[in-house]
């Protein structure tokens, strides 16, 4: 049975001497793998093969693996090639995607990759703010970002416990971290806005570093998981984070 998809690959991995098997995050099915013959042979323009190329594909549906019949690149998001601190920010967002069970996600965090692909390779918007972005984001998706920005008690947030949400400090006690109104105030802002409006985050160097620093923390902790892409772009960031905190 053939069948028509919109695929963005987040990973390619060797198979045999000439084929590539591609996980892949699909509007239609999620996060699945596909396998794509004979590409490394040059008898088809591979491009749409590549990691975060996105593709319409025609694959073969059978009993095993499907295959792609044709493929048509819509978008290679080359430059993310020609900086390398970009690169790893989309190394990392892929990573994060990867996470999510086989037959996870959904046309959401599609966009969200989409979207923060595009704002790496086409605008000049700080990578810390996109990188922030789409880890609150990611987190709204799947259910555990915060969805009230005052304490329970009606105090003002003065921490954020990655247990309970944002508290004051009577309620909070020794959990969670100081964050100061800004801080909340931009969370609140992402959380609350889609498309570009999320990326409006107006916050001074110290404190954007603090909100990136706390909210990859947030995301570990949720999904109990250490991303390895991190610590190659921490080797980018960790002058300035040691500098801002």
């Amino acid at each position: 049975m053939n069948k028509e998809i919109n695929a963005l690959v987040l990973k390619t991995t060797p198979y045999k001497e000439s084929s590539l098997l591609l996980t892949v995050l699909t509007k239609e099915n999620g996060k699945q793998n596909i396998l794509c013959r004979g590409v490394k042979k040059g008898r088809r323009g591979k491009l749409f093969a590549e990691k975060f190329a996105y593709s319409k594909m025609r694959i073969y549906v059978g009993r095993g693996v499907p295959v792609v019949d044709e493929a048509e690149l819509t978008e290679s998001f080359y430059p993310l090639r020609e900086d390398i601190e970009k690169l790893s920010l989309a190394d990392y967002f892929c990573e994060v995607a990867l996470s999510v069970p086989f037959g996870g996600g959904d046309e959401n965090l599609l966009r969200l990759l989409l979207n923060s692909f595009w704002m790496l390779c086409f605008t000049q918007t700080n990578p810390v703010i996109i990188k922030t972005v789409f880890e609150l984001k990611f987190s709204q998706q799947e259910g555990f970002a915060p969805a009230e920005f005052d304490c329970r008690c009606g105090k003002k947030a003065e921490k954020w416990s990655f247990s309970q949400g944002f508290l004051c400090s009577d309620c909070a006690g020794r959990d969670g971290v100081y964050v100061p109104s800004v801080v909340v105030n931009a969370v609140k802002n992402v959380l609350c806005h889609n498309g570009k409006g999320a990326y409006r985050i107006e916050l001074d160097e110290k404190s954007l570093f603090l909100l990136s620093e706390i909210t990859e923390k947030y995301l570990e902790y949720h999904t109990d998981k250490r991303f390895e892409t991190l610590k190659y772009y921490r080797k980018f960031t960790e002058a300035d984070f040691g500098k801002n905190t």
